[in-house]
């Protein structure tokens, strides 16, 4: 997809390549590897084999470091949302970050409260409760911290090129840092695909 042929891996090199399992495309800085590194493809390969230096103690650290990464981008960081879904009609529950800000923000009803923000919402999500215990990734309950950037007509704040550099970034300082560029090169290899599952940027009409 040309959309996905972002500057970050044009710049750094990336390979697009076919898992031969789920068939899905990805980009990797590993030229030799086979599959897309997700599960069910590949096994859990941080187990006992963490990433980089950082070792927290508790889930503040992790959230610390997360949210004071984009503060020093520009980012406001703003308080969590009640998990109960009081402004919305057709959830109960959040069960993700962009909950917070739909309809209302997304159909630009209101402004956004900072544009752009970071938070660490709690969320909670029922859908695969009979997963939760067996498969050592599904959970009723989690702490998803993201950043929004929400993108008018007259106000252009950033999309996916910058977005992918901050996961990139973000995931490299905070797991990465003292690490050689040849160990940096095989975990992204091992990840494969650069997700943005908790960064959103929202076009408002």
């Amino acid at each position: 997809m040309e959309e996905l042929r972002i500057r970050l891996f044009n710049r750094m090199r990336f390979y697009r390549k076919q898992c031969p399992y789920c068939k899905h495309h990805y980009w990797t800085l590993n030229k030799d590897q086979e599959s897309c590194g997700d599960q069910p493809c590949t096994p859990y390969l941080f187990i006992g084999n963490p990433p980089g230096k950082f070792r927290p103690e508790s889930i503040r650290d992790v959230r610390e470091r997360f949210l004071n990464f984009f503060e020093r981008h520009g980012h406001v960081r703003i308080k969590r949302y009640p998990v109960v879904a009081r402004w919305r009609s057709d959830v109960y529950l959040v069960g993700a970050s962009i909950y917070d800000f739909q309809p209302w923000v997304t159909e630009g009803i209101v402004p956004p409260p900072a544009n752009p923000l970071t938070l660490s919402q709690p969320s909670i999500r029922f859908t695969d409760i009979d997963k939760v215990g067996r498969s050592g990734r599904h959970l009723t309950g989690f702490e998803m911290m993201a950043h929004h950037a929400f993108n008018y007509p007259d106000k252009y704040i950033y999309w996916i090129d910058e977005t992918v550099e901050y996961a990139h970034e973000s995931s490299r300082r905070n797991s990465a840092s003292r690490m050689t560029k040849s160990r940096i090169r095989r975990i992204f290899g091992r990840a494969a695909v650069m997700r943005v599952s908790a960064s959103r940027f929202s076009w408002v009409a």
